[in-house]
C-alpha cells in the first residue's frame, strides 16, 4: 500500500545499464524537484522582505520630507 492514490507498483525487467541510468535520472529528478521548490518558497520571503523595507523606507522618508 503507498501513501499516493496515483502511484503503481510495476514489475519491469530492464538491464543493469539501463536500470542504473533510470535510478540516477530519477535522484535527479528529485533533486531538482527539491531545489525549485526551495527557491520558490526563499523567493517568496525575499520578495515580501522587500516590499516591507521598501514601504517603511518609504514611510521615513516622507517623514523627512514633511
Amino acid at each position: 500500500m503507498t501513501d499516493n492514490p496515483h502511484d503503481e507498483i510495476i514489475d519491469v525487467r530492464l538491464p543493469r545499464a539501463e536500470y542504473d541510468r533510470l535510478r540516477v535520472i530519477l535522484e535527479r529528478e528529485r533533486t531538482y524537484n527539491w531545489i525549485t521548490n526551495r527557491i520558490h518558497s526563499t523567493w517568496i520571503w525575499v520578495l515580501g522582505g522587500g516590499v516591507v523595507i521598501f514601504l517603511t523606507l518609504y514611510d521615513r522618508i516622507t517623514e523627512v520630507v514633511k
